[in-house]
């Protein structure tokens, strides 16, 4: 399965809403399927799953 991660500012809240609308879902950083030390820690992780 491969993903697509977004690393988003956590202030862009009508970006947010717009990410869920077509199928992301947010997470925390210890659930991604890759490793990375994301620079803001005021960032909200966002994934879709594609096939």
């Amino acid at each position: 399965m491969k993903h697509i991660i977004l690393d988003t500012p956590a202030v862009a809240t009508r970006s947010h809403y717009f990410y869920r609308k077509v199928g992301f879902r947010l997470i925390d950083n210890v659930d991604l399927p890759v490793e990375y030390s994301y620079p803001d820690r005021n960032s909200l992780l966002f994934i879709l799953d594609i096939n």
